[in-house]
């Protein structure tokens, strides 16, 4: 499982690095970001340092106040799991 982790987690880093407002994809993000909530007592101190800087990333894109798009509406969706982590 451990390789699992770790591999979404790179997925998410990723996909928030080059996030687009208008890709229409976001919603494939928020079901992969609800899985690292669910599985997030599996990751080492360096792996959860990372998903607490990607998630640091979304937060941002959310304040940013993109213009209302399904992408947009799924990172405030992301924003809300992340939330509820804290």
């Amino acid at each position: 499982m451990a390789s699992q982790v770790l591999k979404n987690l790179k997925i998410y880093e990723v996909y928030i690095q080059y996030w687009d407002p208008d890709a229409n994809d976001t919603f494939l993000l928020v079901g992969l970001r609800g899985w690292l909530h669910d599985h997030a007592d599996e990751l080492n101190v360096a792996q959860a340092k990372r998903l607490r800087a990607t998630d640091e990333q979304v937060l941002q894109l959310v304040a940013q106040n993109h213009e209302e798009t399904e992408d947009t509406v799924d990172l405030r969706l992301i924003a809300e799991i992340i939330k509820l982590r804290r």
